[in-house]
């Protein structure tokens, strides 16, 4: 008797990852590509139906627009008029994100996104807010903003957090390793920086944090003691007490006490460090040009893995404000002030960090160099 083999078929419920299963990490293409309907298993009220819970929402809006190129289901996942924050400037149109998709579709049509991990919190009423890690593959194969195709492969990491509710996606803090992605397209990151600069000061653009940034350098935070490790088995008192040891108060070899000696940390400009050593010379070639720097922690939260060995996620949206001082890791100093917008991640196990990444936006922070060289003396523009 011939046996019966069953096709495969990525819509059969049995290719769909249990319920609860809630980072991205755990997911296949067919659960991504499956027209199963998953069984919720949280309150997800004005959600499409075919949305299990938050996690599922993200991962298969951002599939079927990115990667089975769907852009215009941009227009019932983002709100007509949501808040679009990111280094290189505010956006708040939806068609403005169709148009974008779409233009970055164009220049690369193999664009491949893998969900490194999506970090959550929220409910139903007050909206839910994800943090999504993504590590996106592609090839420069026609021509893009940035100039004339260049055939290079991109590798870079993106962070989005998103405020989502009833379907939508309200408001948005976005960044990109644009530093890392210029640079794998053959191009002089200040050079394209500069370009942004002269388009911005002639087109009279006044950004969004360019207010805070002057009263945060004039007017710097409280001063905060340091802390120390929490005693108990705390991950968000872990990491938001390194921010404050380390990052705030500039202690960096208390990084031992907070990370293990191997550390993977996957930081801006594409670098891997390994090593609590590394990442020590790291933090220091950040600040190392600075003055009246002043860090604060503008958003984080938890969620705890189903992997074992005591293992969480911790999601953390940080600024810096300072003045660029002396040279450093951005140049010579030029006394401008800077607006440093960043995001982290954070994999916890046994109370140490043993694996981070860390984006900001090198190319939008030269942006702000050459845009405060230029109001400062706008005939720069006439020798350029």
């Amino acid at each position: 008797m011939t046996a019966t083999i069953t096709p495969y078929n990525p819509a059969r419920a049995d290719n769909i990852s249990a319920a609860g299963e809630l980072h991205g990490r755990y997911y296949t293409y067919a659960d991504l590509n499956a027209g199963h309907i998953r069984d919720r298993d949280m309150p997800m009220h004005g959600f499409d139906p075919q949305y299990g819970n938050i996690v599922d929402y993200i991962l298969r809006c951002t599939h079927d627009i990115w990667e089975r190129k769907n852009v215009g289901m941009i227009a019932t996942h983002y709100a007509a008029q949501g808040e679009i924050y990111t280094p290189l400037g505010y956006a708040e149109r939806v068609q403005g994100v169709v148009e974008n998709t779409t233009q970055t579709l164009q220049a690369f049509p193999d664009r491949e996104l893998y969900s490194v991990n999506i970090i959550w919190d929220g409910n139903a009423t007050d909206g839910y807010l994800s943090s999504h890690l993504i590590r996106t593959l592609m090839t420069n194969s026609q021509d893009s903003t940035f100039g004339p195709a260049s055939g290079n492969r991109i590798d870079i990491y993106t962070i989005a957090d998103c405020l989502c509710k009833e379907n939508l996606i309200i408001k948005e803090w976005l960044v990109r390793d644009n530093g890392a992605y210029v640079q794998q397209l053959g191009l002089d990151i200040k050079q394209v920086a500069w370009d942004m600069a002269v388009a911005d000061y002639k087109n009279g653009i006044t950004h969004w944090w360019e207010a805070e940034t002057s009263h945060r350098i004039d007017t710097p935070s409280a001063p905060s003691p340091v802390i120390g490790r929490p005693e108990n088995n705390d991950p968000t008192a872990l990491v938001r007490n390194m921010f404050n040891d380390v990052w705030r108060n500039k202690y960096f070899a208390l990084i031992d006490d907070y990370y293990t000696y191997n550390v993977q940390v996957h930081g801006c400009g594409g670098r891997e460090i390994i090593g609590s050593r590394h990442l020590k010379t790291f933090l220091t070639d950040i600040y190392g040009g600075l003055s009246n720097a002043d860090l604060v922690i503008e958003h984080s939260q938890t969620t705890a893995s189903n992997a074992g060995d005591n293992e969480t996620f911790v999601h953390v949206r940080w600024s810096i404000t300072a003045t660029h001082e002396t040279a450093h890791m951005f140049g010579t100093g030029t006394q401008a002030p800077l607006y440093i917008m960043g995001i982290s991640q954070f994999r916890v196990i046994h109370n140490r960090i043993c694996e981070e990444w860390i984006l900001f936006d090198a190319l939008a922070i030269w942006k702000q160099i050459h845009l405060n060289a230029i109001r400062k003396d706008p005939s720069t523009l006439e020798n350029a």
